[in-house]
């Protein structure tokens, strides 16, 4: 991204107020860089690079499978 990185975009979003599962995806060989993205910005998920399909579709659709009822009225009222 030219005018922006992905820390920015991400602080951005979250900003904005908008409801967003944010993945990042990094090649960063420095593990202070994912921790950043991680804990202070806001990231939901790290997939670091290298990475196969595979890895990819485990954490999509970990992401993507509704949660069951019971945990969402659990949740909700406590």
């Amino acid at each position: 991204m030219p005018d922006i990185d992905g820390i920015e975009l991400i602080r951005s979003v979250r900003r904005s107020g908008r409801a967003a599962t944010i993945i990042a995806i990094s090649g960063a060989v420095e593990s202070v860089y994912l921790s950043v993205a991680n804990r202070l910005v806001g990231v939901d998920y790290v997939l670091r690079k290298p990475f196969t399909i595979e890895d990819l579709q485990r954490l999509l659709s970990g992401i993507m499978t509704p949660e069951p009822p019971q945990a969402r009225k659990a949740s909700s009222s406590a």
